[in-house]
């Protein structure tokens, strides 16, 4: 009974640090450049653990956990803005209050946030369409350097 319990351990803790591939990354919303740190930081304002989970299997590690940025680009199509009202809100009544966002219109793209480091690299992207307006607010007082 004992091996049978071990071996249930080992199947169940191969299971939970699975990676997908590329491919599949993207099929789940997901980007190339995804940190794990910012998986942890969707873990802060985001409690569905299956999209936690789907996160950190496309992450790659990063040793700069707390990373902030110097600017951010949302970028969203305005033909499927109506799909997103928090997001359509967000960028009405919010947005203006980050002065290092900018709003970028691109025909078919669906909401990604581009986080830019100093060097002007995009150093994170995230899809955000599911987000909503406070966990965005919350997220970009936590990543982006205060002007």
């Amino acid at each position: 009974k004992l091996f049978v319990l071990v071996g249930v351990l080992l199947v169940y803790s191969a299971v939970g640090e699975e990676k997908y591939d590329g491919e599949t990354c993207v099929t789940k919303g997901f980007t190339s450049g995804l940190l794990c740190s910012s998986c942890d930081n969707m873990g802060k304002y985001i409690y569905d653990e299956e999209l936690l989970q789907d996160c950190r299997s496309c992450c790659s590690d990063d040793s700069n956990a707390d990373m902030k940025y110097s600017k951010a680009t949302l970028k969203v199509s305005k033909q499927y803005l109506w799909m997103y009202p928090a997001l359509k809100d967000f960028i009405k009544d919010t947005a203006a209050d980050f002065p290092s966002l900018s709003v970028q219109y691109q025909q078919g793209v669906y909401p990604v946030l581009l986080l830019i480091n100093d060097d002007g690299l995009i150093g994170d992207s995230i899809q955000i369409d599911k987000w909503p307006q406070d966990t965005l607010v919350e997220f970009l007082k936590a990543k982006l350097i205060s002007s």
